[in-house]
């Protein structure tokens, strides 16, 4: 039996996924699953008058916003920022792809150990499960599908892509067109119609480095800085 604070949960107006939000107040709101109501970046206690709780499935990510107001360490906030123009980080940013230029971002499969980078990027949307797939690793077309719909901040990553995956792929980009959430595609040889990023991420840092990152906090940072501030890494001078 619902609780009264169930009911009026299910009665509020429902967003279509996780990940920011403008509430009915025009302020915007982070929703995830330790937050079904939102969470105001600038530290007041409003109320976004919209519930998440309609959503099928789970939130892939879990941003732990108390560090938002916390410095990232000036070393580590360094090394990022010498990296932080580069297309693969945008594409792996946790804002929505609106604020990237595209949707659709296709790489040349040209690092070493990609699930390493890929997974090391990936830490920026804080996931609670990992959405950089294999297409190699007889992933579903349902479980894709559904992916697609959950967020708008952690993107979900297909690799190891070949010709032979071009049809399938052709089907993600559509569905993911229906959809909020950034999809970054790798592979060779990639589709002829869609542009092609080249990230130069390997030559300006070594993965060894790269893993050391604080990303979970970097990622934080970047959200709140956006939120708050409209400010993104690659559009920063200085």
């Amino acid at each position: 039996m619902n609780t009264a604070k169930d009911l009026s949960l299910a009665q509020k107006p429902q967003i279509k996924c996780f990940g920011l939000q403008p509430g009915l107040n025009n302020i915007t709101y982070l929703f995830q699953d330790f937050n079904s109501t939102g969470y105001d970046f600038r530290g007041k206690n409003t109320k976004s008058g919209l519930s998440s709780n309609s959503i099928a499935g789970s939130c892939s990510h879990n941003f732990n916003v108390y560090l938002r107001s916390r410095s990232v360490p000036k070393r580590h906030a360094k090394a990022f920022k010498r990296i932080s123009d580069d297309p693969l980080v945008k594409a792996m940013a946790p804002v929505p792809h609106k604020n990237k230029g595209a949707q659709v971002f296709q790489f040349e499969d040209n690092l070493l150990l990609p699930c390493l980078w890929l997974r090391t990027l990936e830490r920026l949307s804080s996931p609670l499960y990992s959405h950089v797939i294999n297409i190699q690793n007889q992933v579903t077309r349902k479980y894709i599908f559904k992916a697609l719909k959950t967020t708008n901040l952690h993107p979900l990553v297909i690799y190891n892509v070949t010709e032979f995956n071009h049809a399938f792929v052709r089907e993600i980009i559509a569905e993911a067109k229906k959809y909020e959430r950034t999809l970054v595609i790798i592979g060779t040889p990639l589709l002829a119609d869609y542009p092609v990023y080249k990230t130069r991420i390997s030559e300006i840092m070594h993965l060894s480095d790269l893993v050391l990152l604080p990303m979970e906090h970097i990622g934080v940072r970047i959200l709140d800085k956006f939120v708050r501030e409209g400010q993104l890494p690659w559009s920063e001078r200085g």
